[in-house]
């Protein structure tokens, strides 16, 4: 019934509502056509009084003319109440209605207003400006004639008097009066018919300038634009808004009147139509509340006492209700109260039973990963052992148990609330020819001193290894089937195969890797050793003959008077001075002694200062970080040569036009960088070499051997085309760091 009418009365309110919306509507329409008018009828004011001025002009503006201002002070005195100035073609001042033209002008900026002047040929205004303090509207007119120029009139803004012929007196009977505005193309009030109206009042959020821009009248309702800056000023009526562009000027009209007068008609015809449909309403609620009390008050009294009877935690008296819709509803919700607490009790029971398998299962799961996590640390094989042996019998609520590994004949083992002999013999048995293979769990009952039953396991995941695992079972378990506890268990025991066979091969690994670096270490080092030797040997045998060699040629030949014969010496003195360069050349590259006198830094910039001289490939080196501490010199030298190998790569393979290079410093680390813009190459033929092409990747592997030796790594990255980056991070050492 409520929706049904509803509809009807919502219906009637739209109609209403519409009826009302289209009078409002019409009644804004009209008032812009008032504020249309009122702007024509200012405009001619305004230009008549601009041609009243234009006609006292023309004499003035005649060179002969002595110039007499007072028809010029008559034609402004009713409108352009400030005065009027008379300015020839060139912009100088002529005339003025009061003191100096020149000074008159000098206040008023003149330029830009007669640039729009002569733009338009017409008269044009100018934006509020400010006049010895104040604002003022401007007005300047074209002179035409054998003497042009043009006459400025000038106006205080704010004076009532311009819009004296459109205002609408207030009287007693009519207190909210209409209100004209004259606003400006920058948005700013020049002229309004009430003095309360400040001068410089808002654009309205900017409709007023577009509006005089578009030439565009437009109507609205004032609102928040109007209200008061400061939290306690108070807020202005609504009111209505016609605002019309004056037809030429850059002026327009504002025709303002509070909102509860301009809309009255339309308020009172909206006022009688609540008013009919408030009382037909309140009618329909009366008709609709007796109606419907009949069919509300049965049903109220079924949910009083299903109220009452979950209160009392008693049955719902059905019989009460007699046998209509009402008795079989009752009778039906208290045989589903039943079934529901039936279903509840149930339900209960099941969440218990689930919340207790659910801490069984955290407990267990939390073992799970922590023996993991703690494998994945590293720890020694007795920490494990002991650990995995606590978390163990933690999460199964057991109180004695031993696990023992024997790893290539050494024993690890631990044990928690058993005897020590005890456990022995039960550890002894697990692994005997006898014991289940399978890794689950199984309860033995032999009898064995101090435990009469226990769960034993035993296996040899890898080659020399076996792992036993003993618990002790209790006569009686509170919380866990034997059965779930067996799975459980088996489950525990798996993952300690699994960690402990993860720490041991771990511990392998460490091992081996350990004695190839101490290898690779020694070999490298006993490389360094050679090479220093050579040298010497170079140095005291093929570098000492080359030089007495070339003094010998040298002495021959400023002693010999045949040219052909000097020249032969002159010849193999050259040849045995380009020897000994190149011998001296290979001392160098064999023994570092840059390095070991004036540091890594150095030594780098010297070996690429003489890739770019023999090679002829410019290189650039920066500096990214403090050299102080020094790098020791072990790990400089395999710097260097890991330098010296990827500059000789990059220059053999890549046909580089630069080759940059980056060392970075940090305390903790050592970073090296070679970059090239050479070629490039697909870095998949390091791994996957054609069987036909040249070995590669020999030089890399070297440079991958040197950084594993001080603990770090080495990465190539490489796009056929695009050069490639060869990066190489070592850890510094700990003596290195601040």
């Amino acid at each position: 019934m409520l929706t049904g009418s509803g509809a009807f009365f919502g219906a009637l309110f739209v109609l209403s509502a519409l009826i009302v919306d289209d009078a409002e509507r019409r009644l804004l329409h009209e008032r812009s056509g008032l504020a249309q008018m009122a702007g024509t009828f200012l405009e001619s004011r305004l230009l008549e009084a601009a041609d009243h001025l234009v006609g006292a002009a023309t004499p003035l503006l005649d060179p002969t003319s002595a110039g007499d201002p007072t028809a010029l002070r008559a034609a402004a005195a009713h409108v352009f109440t400030e005065g009027a100035v008379v300015v020839d073609q060139d912009g100088r001042a002529r005339a003025a209605t009061s003191g100096s033209p020149a000074a008159f002008a000098a206040r008023l900026d003149l330029a830009p207003l007669l640039a729009r002047v002569v733009e338009r040929q017409a008269p044009v205004v100018a934006p509020r400006e400010r006049l010895d303090g104040l604002p003022a509207l401007v007005l300047a007119a074209p002179v035409s004639g054998p003497n042009p120029g043009y006459v400025i009139g000038v106006l205080r803004a704010g004076d009532g008097d311009l819009l004296a012929p459109l205002r609408h007196r207030s009287s007693a009977a009519r207190p909210k009066a209409t209100t004209l505005t004259l606003v400006d193309d920058q948005g700013r009030v020049v002229a309004s018919t009430d003095d309360r109206r400040p001068l410089d009042a808002a654009d309205h959020k900017g409709f007023l300038t577009r509006s005089i821009s578009a030439r565009r009248p437009f109507q609205g309702r004032c609102h928040s634009c109007h209200e008061g800056a400061a939290t306690d000023a108070p807020l202005r009526e609504v009111e209505v808004l016609a605002f019309a562009p004056l037809p030429t000027l850059d002026l327009g009209l504002g025709v303002l009147e509070p909102e509860s007068a301009a809309l009255a008609p339309a308020r009172a015809l909206r006022s009688h139509l609540w008013q009919m449909g408030a009382a037909l309403v309140v009618l329909f609620m009366v008709f609709t509340a007796l109606a419907v009390r009949s069919v509300v008050r049965p049903i109220r009294r079924l949910t009083w006492a299903v109220a009452a009877a979950e209160r009392e935690h008693g049955a719902l008296p059905a019989a009460q209700f007699g046998r209509d819709e009402i008795g079989a509803l009752a009778t039906a919700m208290e045989s589903w109260r039943r079934r529901m607490l039936e279903s509840l009790a149930a339900a209960e029971e099941s969440r218990e039973a689930l919340r207790i398998e659910g801490v069984i299962v955290d407990r267990h799961v939390a073992a799970l990963r922590e023996i993991s996590a703690l494998s994945l640390r590293g720890p020694p094989l007795e920490a494990l052992v002991e650990a995995s042996l606590a978390r163990s019998l933690e999460s199964m609520s057991l109180a004695a148990g031993a696990l023992r590994v024997v790893w290539h004949g050494r024993e690890t083992r631990a044990v928690r609330g058993l005897d020590p002999e005890v456990a022995a013999v039960w550890l002894d048995r697990a692994e005997a020819p006898d014991a289940p293979a399978e890794p689950l769990l199984r309860l033995l009952t032999a009898p064995v001193p101090g435990v009469s039953a226990a769960r034993v396991a035993s296996v040899a995941p890898i080659e020399d290894l076996r792992i036993t695992l003993v618990v002790v079972e209790p006569e009686t378990r509170g919380d866990e089937d034997p059965t779930t506890a067996g799975l459980w268990l088996g489950a525990l025991f798996r993952q300690i195969c699994l960690c402990t066979s993860q720490v041991l091969v771990h511990e392998a690994d460490a091992e081996r890797q350990q004695t190839q670096r101490s290898v690779l270490e020694r070999v490298l080092g006993a490389q360094e050793a050679e090479r220093g030797r050579v040298a010497r040997d170079l140095h005291d045998t093929v570098a000492q003959d080359l030089a007495a060699l070339r003094l010998e040629l040298e002495r021959l030949a400023g002693r010999t008077a045949e040219p052909d014969a000097r020249e032969t010496l002159a010849a193999l003195e050259t040849r045995a001075t380009e020897m000994l360069a190149t011998v001296r050349a290979i001392l160098l590259d064999l023994r570092l002694s840059i390095l070991e006198t004036l540091g890594l830094v150095p030594a780098l910039r010297w070996l690429l200062e003489r890739t770019t001289r023999e090679r002829g490939v410019p290189t650039h080196f920066m500096l990214d970080g403090d050299e102080s501490p020094p790098v020791p010199y072990e790990t400089g030298v395999m710097l260097f040569r890991i330098l010296q190998e990827g500059l000789l790569n990059a220059v053999q393979h890549a046909a580089p036009d630069h080759i940059f290079v980056t060392l970075r410093l940090s305390p903790w680390e050592i970073e090296l960088l070679v970059e090239d813009d050479g070629q490039g190459f697909d870095p998949a033929i390091l791994s996957h070499p054609h069987p036909a092409g040249p070995s590669r990747g020999l030089g890399l592997h070297g440079i991958a051997e040197r950084a594993r030796i001080l603990g770090g790594t080495s990465t190539l990255t490489s796009t056929p085309g695009e050069g490639a980056t060869l990066c190489v991070r070592l850890p510094r050492p700990r003596s290195d760091a601040p």
